[in-house]
């Protein structure tokens, strides 16, 4: 898993899927709002590192205030 800032609000994840060979999904889960969760899927080649860019980069935003 991609390791997130513990003072975002929301803490995006990247995260194997158990299921699928070659699936990966982000995991964006908001903690001001109950826990919603925010997902975007990542397959086919390149998948896991694509899927760990989109998670760094959307851990480095600024958030909302």
């Amino acid at each position: 898993m991609t390791s997130t800032a513990s003072s975002t609000r929301v803490a995006y994840e990247m995260v194997k899927s158990e299921n699928v060979p070659d699936e990966y999904r982000v995991e964006g889960i908001d903690y001001e709002r109950e826990g919603v969760v925010y997902v975007a899927l990542f397959s086919g080649p390149d998948a896991e590192q694509r899927a760990r860019e989109y998670a760094r980069f959307k851990n480095s935003q600024p958030q909302p205030r």
